[in-house]
């Protein structure tokens, strides 16, 4: 299983899930649609330090734009990120291995699956069905065929 946090959800991220192959992954329709809704957070949130570049990623992609422009050559940091998440995502398809992918931004009930990460205590009855419901959903399984 794989959370994925704010950071992930952008441009780079939702570009990789539009692959012929990529659309099949049981979570991608819901990752496209998080990440054209939720940019904005990371971009607020994740576009400093190590989150927006780095000497590998920099490597891989070439120089970053400055601090959250996106008209020259982007994140190096976040263009890395969504490659390696892509990667994952191939891995699991090829190899057949099971593997769900959640996100901070999925709705469990009137909240997100951030928040009730973030509270004290054990989930409701209610709230562990619906994030079993939601990790069946999103299981890539081996015995499954894509």
């Amino acid at each position: 299983m794989e959370l994925d946090e704010e950071q992930h959800f952008n441009r780079y991220r939702a570009f990789t899930l539009q692959f012929a192959w990529a659309r099949t992954l049981p979570w991608a329709a819901d990752y496209v649609r998080q990440c054209e809704r939720h940019e904005a957070k990371a971009i607020a949130s994740h576009s400093g330090g190590g989150f927006w570049t780095g000497a590998g990623s920099e490597k891989l992609f070439g120089p970053s734009a400055i601090r959250k422009d996106f008209a020259g050559n982007g994140s190096a940091r976040w263009k890395q990120r969504a490659l390696y998440d892509a990667m994952r995502d191939a891995a699991a398809m090829s190899n057949g291995f099971d593997l769900a992918r959640l996100s901070v931004h999925d709705e469990i009930g009137r909240t997100t699956l951030g928040e009730l990460l973030r509270q004290p205590g054990p989930l409701s009855p209610a709230a562990e069905e619906e994030l079993q419901a939601l990790l069946h959903r999103r299981r890539l399984s081996a015995a499954q065929p894509v």
